[in-house]
């Protein structure tokens, strides 16, 4: 057992410096899961024991394609991409970010294009066609 004299399952730590104890590492956390300890209570809970177990074993550098059920899960998705982002290569990652500022700015040019499109047909629709 990691932290025997604790009741509880999970640990989180922040990393400080040892003797200015205010310096702290942003982003740089460490959290300890003991197993022995986590006992699901409910459906909720047993089925989050799982799919983290799944991935902890499932998941490993030779994983090309993760299986649906864990990425249908946000908390277990956000670790996947973490863990995914955590390979690239600095000019990979700023490629992968860039893929994804264009994906947004060609998704907010086509929402606005729709919705000009929207406007004129709803003020054509409100304007009355002189009879013949």
């Amino acid at each position: 057992m990691f932290e025997s004299e604790l009741p509880v399952f999970y640990h989180y730590y922040r990393l400080v410096h040892e003797e200015n104890t205010d310096r702290v590492i942003d982003g740089l956390h460490l959290i300890f899961v003991e197993l022995p300890k986590f006992s699901p209570h409910t459906y909720s809970e047993k089925k989050m024991q799982v799919l983290w177990l799944r991935y902890l074993t499932e998941i490993n550098e030779n994983t090309r394609e993760v299986p649906e059920d864990l990425i249908d899960n946000p908390e277990v998705k956000k670790a996947i991409n973490a863990l995914e982002e955590s390979t690239f290569t600095d000019a990979q990652l700023l490629g992968y970010e860039n893929f994804w500022d264009i994906i947004s700015v060609e998704k907010t040019l086509y929402n606005s294009a729709e919705r000009r499109g929207l406007k004129k047909v709803s003020s054509k629709r409100s304007l009355k066609l002189p009879e013949k």
